[in-house]
């Protein structure tokens, strides 16, 4: 079972994995592209919806799959809390770790050695020249953030944004690492792959490069943290050139098909699950370094 089976992450999941397992997807649309790849798509609320968890239960009761793996940062927060309630294997990391990573005030302070410098509101305004970055702390509003590069920027960012994580500027380079770990929390392989092209916050082409920094970063956090099965992890690099951790998702990315293009296959591990015996068989976890894997759009006919 594949949630937001439409999404980036899910649909990568779906696409990759049909033919080789028996698929259910879930998804808030009809109209989902996990149509044309999952054996059956049911429909769901959106999350924050008053039925979401009533109706999500009786979906994964009703469809008995033997897999569960969630792939919108919502459904982390919704799969935790339900854990003693669905008799089935969700890929999925212990509490601590995701909340950690859900609260990025909770993420810096987890690894302040290698995460970028962070100021509250009174430090920002007083100690730290412009320009900064101010967004939500918690949840997906991350992907909404402000440049404020005075006091009329900040001014309005404090007012759009009720938790704020205020950070310092970073330039440089932006590069998403796609992780995965097994069932006992090991890092089994890293792709750290450029941003060189991005629409709506998705990669859609990315250049596959290796960096010691970030691999012995990486190893940090999955140590620390004990990660199970995909993450994605996001660096910048600050003026002196330095990786900078910038918010970790212990997800598959929404640019997993550009790492499985690259030779980084984290999806058919999924098939080799063993709960009982918390195992999984992996193969290739290295990708194919200075390579540029792009991606394109298709389209099908929903309906009539």
């Amino acid at each position: 079972m594949i949630t937001a089976a439409g999404g980036p992450a899910g649909f990568c999941l779906a696409k990759y994995l049909q033919g080789k397992a028996y698929l259910i997807g879930l998804d808030g649309s009809s109209k989902s592209p996990a149509q044309f790849f999952c054996n059956e798509l049911h429909l769901v609320p959106f999350a924050g919806a008053p039925n979401y968890k009533e109706e999500m239960l009786d979906v994964i009761r009703n469809a008995s799959p033997d897999l569960i793996v969630p792939t919108f940062d919502e459904d982390l927060l919704f799969f935790d809390s339900v854990r003693d309630q669905i008799d089935c294997f969700v890929l999925l990391s212990p509490r601590a770790t995701i909340r950690i990573c859900d609260d990025k005030r909770k993420t810096a302070a987890t690894f302040p050695e290698i995460s970028a410098r962070t100021f509250s509101v009174e430090e920002a305004l007083n100690q730290h020249p412009y320009p900064l970055f101010i967004r939500p702390s918690i949840g997906r509003g991350s992907k909404v953030g402000f440049k404020v590069e005075n006091n009329d920027d900040f001014n309005y960012a404090l007012s759009k944004i009720k938790e704020p994580f205020i950070q310092e500027w970073l330039p440089e380079t932006e590069i998403t690492v796609d992780t995965f770990a097994d069932l006992e929390g090991t890092l089994l392989g890293i792709a750290p792959r450029i941003r060189e092209q991005t629409r709506g916050g998705i990669s859609t082409r990315g250049r596959f490069i290796r960096d010691k920094q970030i691999e012995k970063f990486c190893r940090i956090i999955h140590k620390r943290l004990k990660i199970i099965g995909p993450a994605n992890i996001q660096f910048m690099k600050d003026r002196s050139g330095n990786w900078k951790l910038i918010e970790i998702n212990p997800r598959y990315s929404g640019g997993l098909g550009l790492s499985y293009q690259a030779g980084f296959d984290s999806i058919t591990p999924l098939l080799t699950i063993d709960p009982e015996l918390k195992t999984i068989k992996t193969e290739k976890m290295t990708p194919d370094y200075e390579i540029t894997v792009v991606r394109y759009w298709e389209e099908r006919i929903a309906d009539g």
